[in-house]
């Protein structure tokens, strides 16, 4: 081969060298393009991911902080129940102690009413009894209606201790919401009136 022909097969090898370098450039300034829009796309999608998790997290915050509340309205929920049971409870015991006052009152009231009788009987009567010791002789003479005080004193007085066991103490501020109750320092003007006889 001649030194024109080696040029030759040199100057076309050449180009084709330069052609395929020209090529390949081409194809790395696409695959450089191409990269480019992939690296944007995951800088945007990097970018959306953050915010979502953002958002996830302000959720998760707001979702923890409504279980916190409820957990409280539960507790509420719970005393307010009890709260309710007792009031039953309590109703339940005043409305009982209001019952036994009311029948304790309506005896009481009967009581005097036959005790007005027996009391106008016993003191008409005018009848004396006489105490007399162990040989028979007399020792001391009472009026029937005396003793009749007496011993009504006396169960007045076993009545009143029974009874105050049960019976509600007036409420010492005068509270609207405590019920009443049975006022033990006042006093019945018939009682009074019956107990100076």
């Amino acid at each position: 081969m001649t030194t024109e022909q080696n040029v030759k097969q040199m100057e076309l090898k050449c180009q084709q060298l330069l052609k395929k370098r020209n090529d390949l450039l081409t194809d790395i300034k696409a695959k450089n393009v191409e990269y480019s829009i992939v690296q944007n796309n995951v800088s945007v999608a990097t970018m959306e991911y953050q915010e979502l998790k953002d958002k996830q997290d302000e959720l998760s915050a707001v979702l923890q902080d409504l279980i916190t509340q409820l957990d409280e309205k539960k507790r509420e929920l719970q005393l307010l129940e009890k709260d309710v049971q007792i009031a039953k409870l309590s109703h339940k015991s005043e409305l009982e102690s209001l019952e036994r006052d009311h029948k304790l009152d309506v005896l009481v009231e009967q009581y005097l009413e036959c005790d007005d009788f027996c009391t106008e009987f016993l003191k008409g009567l005018g009848a004396k009894v006489v105490k007399r010791d162990l040989a028979g002789n007399p020792v001391e003479r009472k009026d029937v209606y005396d003793i009749f005080l007496e011993a009504r004193e006396r169960a007045r007085k076993r009545i009143t201790s029974t009874t105050m066991r049960y019976r509600r103490l007036p409420n010492v501020e005068g509270s609207a919401t405590s019920g009443g109750g049975v006022q033990t320092g006042g006093k019945n003007p018939r009682v009074s009136e019956e107990m100076s006889l």
